[in-house]
């Protein structure tokens, strides 16, 4: 199990609400979920998309955000990252994470292909990637 899915699996039972929200996994943390690739980390970055309503980000941040309970007990904390900063293939590839996904009732996880992961990481080119 990635260090961050009892993370999405706890936010998944705070979250209520009847509607079945996706999230386009980004970063270090779509490969975790993909690979046997574990790392330190401090964010989950979801991709900001048109299907998530800024009623939802609101929801997103305030449950599982930077400096909330469930980012501290679990020392990562979820980032909606804006559609157009990260540096990404048109159009990018999500997997849907099947696995991870049927343990959620309030969420589907898709994760950003692993190459376009990389490459994403290349082009900015920092010392913490």
């Amino acid at each position: 199990m990635s260090p961050v899915e009892p993370f999405l699996l706890e936010l998944d039972r705070l979250w209520g609400g009847e509607d079945r929200v996706t999230l386009q996994v980004i970063g270090s943390v779509a490969l975790m979920l993909q690979v046997e690739y574990v790392r330190p980390t401090k964010d989950s970055d979801v991709l900001e998309v048109a299907s998530l309503t800024v009623s939802t980000r609101e929801r997103l941040r305030e449950l599982g955000g930077k400096a909330t309970p469930l980012a501290e007990r679990h020392q990562v904390y979820l980032d909606i990252v804006p559609a157009g900063l990260p540096f990404l293939p048109r159009p990018p590839l999500f997997h849907p994470s099947l696995e991870l996904s049927a343990k959620l009732k309030h969420f589907e996880i898709k994760v950003l292909d692993v190459v376009d992961v990389v490459i994403s990481k290349l082009k900015r080119f920092s010392a913490n990637d």
